[in-house]
């Protein structure tokens, strides 16, 4: 018979960004471990000791959250579930996770009651609200998927997108997929591509009028004016501009 066991989160309280571990000792034990870990600066996930570092202890919520035989599924839902719209830590995943992707292992109702009564009391911003039971929707009617994966640096994608209504965030994110193939083969993100490497996937999209090129173009231009402003791309200038006169001019 499976233990039961607890899921808990360390949860950095400026970002909302989320840590999630499962254990079958006790949960506050476990926290602590980690709180020591942290403060000697050996926690093993480093972006969370990093930012730790940066910002202290007062910065973090240490909690026990859920109390389940089910606890691994549980956490490896949250990790899921959290990456997906970018307030997660980048984590391994544990052993089930195979299992899931092959269909061999389902997920209990009791795993999805659980986490939707989390989401419901603790994310009560509208839109991750509505965009984490989205989410949760979509793995209990089209099974398990590694989601978080399927965009290139989502972390950065998604922090571009907040600003932005769902409507436009999903077109966005439909074309942030279509380009992770591209930014995987160049080993480098759509901010950094040069000119010529950001016409070719923009052709890629095969738009049907001139109108529907024009608007990938813009929203491509918005993302690559975003990640110059944030300091992070290798462009200075947003050359997306000269490519939508080139495309007025056709």
């Amino acid at each position: 018979m499976e233990k039961s066991g607890v899921v808990y989160k360390i949860k950095n309280k400026l970002t909302g960004k989320t840590y999630f571990g499962e254990t079958t000792r006790d949960g506050e034990t476990r926290l602590h471990e980690h709180m020591l870990a942290l403060e000697k600066g050996v926690e093993r996930n480093k972006s969370l000791q990093r930012e730790f570092s940066k910002l202290g202890v007062e910065a973090f919520e240490f909690e026990v959250i859920i109390e389940t035989k089910e606890h691994k599924l549980c956490e490896l839902l949250l990790i899921e579930l959290l990456s997906r719209i970018g307030l997660g830590y980048k984590q391994r995943r544990g052993d089930q996770i195979q299992k899931l992707l092959n269909g061999e292992l389902a997920i209990p109702k009791e795993v999805y009651q659980e986490i939707r009564i989390y989401i419901n009391q603790n994310h009560h911003t509208k839109d991750q609200h509505l965009s984490l039971l989205n989410e949760l929707k979509d793995i209990k009617e089209n099974g398990f998927q590694c989601k978080s994966d399927d965009i290139y640096n989502r972390e950065f994608k998604n922090l571009f997108l907040r600003s932005y209504a769902n409507s436009t965030r999903k077109v966005d994110e439909v074309r942030f997929k279509k380009a992770c193939e591209y930014e995987k083969l160049a080993q480098k993100d759509l901010y950094d591509f040069t000119y010529e490497e950001a016409e070719d996937f923009i052709t890629s999209l095969n738009s049907n009028s001139r109108k529907s090129i024009l608007n990938q173009i813009s929203r491509a231009g918005k993302y690559l004016e975003f990640a110059i402003q944030q300091g992070v791309s290798m462009n200075k200038v947003n050359y997306y501009k000269e490519l939508a006169r080139k495309w007025h001019k056709k």
